[in-house]
């Protein structure tokens, strides 16, 4: 598959708000988030663990229960809106755990869990495309084109960091 094909590929998007889980495949793959009113790239990610798209995109992106405690030497100022937002699990304050999530709350303050959801479900569309089990290995460097050439305003600086990079610079 060329950047070019997937590129095509990447055009039959799916409104968030009338997504359903059955929608969205297991399979290993790449996705991207667009405006629904402008068709703007915002976000592109990679799902290439078990759980695949549905995984990413159902588990984490629209669950609104998907949140961490940002822990004294993870926070950051860019955090402080959410974590003043008072979202509580286990007692503790949260933010969204997702990057995505978490890059949308920060440009749109909004509040973590419900409130990101709501802002996704009401305002993007998502597509994606699928990996045979054969190209998996090439989904990072897809993602890496993908970003460079799309420039999508969510992703940090431009690269993709991975839920379990933790960002110390807000």
């Amino acid at each position: 598959m060329t950047l070019d094909e997937m590129k095509v590929l990447l055009q039959a998007r799916h409104e968030a708000k009338t997504l359903s889980r059955d929608d969205i495949p297991i399979s290993q793959g790449l996705y991207v988030w667009s405006s629904a009113s402008s068709g703007d790239v915002l976000y592109v990610g990679k799902a290439s663990n078990r759980g695949g798209l549905r995984g990413r995109i159902w588990s984490q992106h629209l669950n609104p229960t998907y949140l961490e405690s940002r822990e004294t030497r993870f926070r950051t100022p860019a955090d402080d809106f959410q974590r003043g937002c008072n979202v509580l699990r286990s007692g503790n304050v949260c933010v969204d755990k997702s990057v995505f999530r978490r890059s949308i709350g920060r440009k749109f303050r909004l509040a973590p869990g419900e409130g990101t959801v709501r802002y996704i479900r009401e305002h993007l569309s998502v597509a994606w495309v699928i990996f045979v089990p054969d190209l998996v290995r090439e989904i990072p460097r897809f993602e890496r084109e993908l970003i460079r050439e799309l420039k999508p305003s969510l992703n940090v600086a431009g690269i993709q960091v991975s839920t379990s990079t933790r960002v110390t610079a807000g």
